[in-house]
């Protein structure tokens, strides 16, 4: 499915709006991924839609891609491309805009049932998330790593219980931010834990990493973990800026019996105010490392 310009691939509509729209290009059979969706416009808004790239059954998750040249606003919506049981991997979904990505009570979806987890990517001068949620996570160790990359070049900004998941059954996924000249989060979450214990050594939680000149966390959790055996390992967390505030914040790396995970927090200046707690301690296991390259200021 392609929405664009008149003039053939690769050209844009001026505008693109869905208003209590489905679009859907799933699989329901046994062989096969789900299809893809393209829109390509100036502006894009959809607003109570649902664009829908799923896999069924034994098949992948397809791909959704939005490309704006000037913004794009998505309000109380659903992009989803989960993939079906013992498919390969999960699908991918790619959000691209000149000036901004703004998302409302929005659910984007690529998680794998029983495989690998998909993959969600977002480009823009400014992202904003609202009340929204992005879920990658996935069931199998031996397939590609869930992803979300998130890159503002001016910013990016997580508010109202807004929650970013790279959860996976076996083993947790990757979570890139790179919010340009700065990164702001308010009562969100940021995860990429393990699952389940399953006797394996390679049960690894994720990796978060956050970048921005300023990075600024209020009631905000930032979180990877282990469930697995004493082998495995709590993940790790790193954030780099040229100023760090958390507030009522936790980062944490954690483990049950395994070791605790890495924590690298680099900047000049870290203020950390209220109830914020570092931690990337073992319940029963190695305490992990916390490193800390910068000065604490109250």
């Amino acid at each position: 499915m392609t929405i664009q310009g008149l003039q053939g691939s690769g050209t844009f509509a001026h505008a693109v709006s869905l208003t209590n729209t489905e679009v859907n290009t799933s699989n329901c059979c046994l062989f096969g991924a789900g299809g893809s969706i393209l829109l390509q416009a100036d502006h894009i808004g959809l607003n109570q839609s649902t664009l829908n790239a799923s896999g069924g059954l034994d098949v992948a998750g397809g791909l959704i891609t939005l490309v704006s040249r000037g913004g794009l606003d998505i309000r109380n919506s659903s992009l989803v491309t989960t993939s079906g049981s013992n498919a390969r991997f999960g699908g991918t979904i790619d959000l691209n805009a000149g000036t901004h990505i703004n998302l409302t009570g929005t659910i984007i979806d690529a998680h794998a049932r029983d495989s690998g987890g998909g993959s969600i990517t977002m480009a823009a001068s400014v992202i904003s998330l609202r009340g929204s949620r992005f879920d990658v996570g996935g069931a199998n160790d031996f397939h590609p790593i869930s992803t979300i990359t998130l890159t503002g070049t001016r910013a990016v900004c997580l508010s109202n219980g807004t929650v970013l998941s790279a959860d996976g059954l076996f083993r947790g996924g990757t979570i890139q931010i790179n919010g340009g000249a700065r990164f702001t989060s308010r009562q969100s979450t940021i995860s990429a834990h393990q699952g389940i214990d399953t006797g394996s050594a390679i049960q690894p939680g994720g990796t978060i990493q956050v970048k921005a000149t300023t990075v600024k966390l209020v009631d905000t959790q930032l979180t990877t973990s282990t469930s697995g055996g004493p082998q495995s390992v709590g993940g790790s967390i790193t954030v780099e800026a040229h100023k760090v505030k958390l507030k009522d914040s936790q980062i944490l790396s954690t483990a049950t019996e395994g070791h605790g995970g890495t924590i690298a927090i680099t900047s000049p200046v870290l203020n950390r105010h209220g109830g914020s707690v570092i931690n990337a301690s073992s319940q029963s296991g190695t305490n992990g490392t916390v490193i800390i390259n910068g000065i604490f200021q109250p």
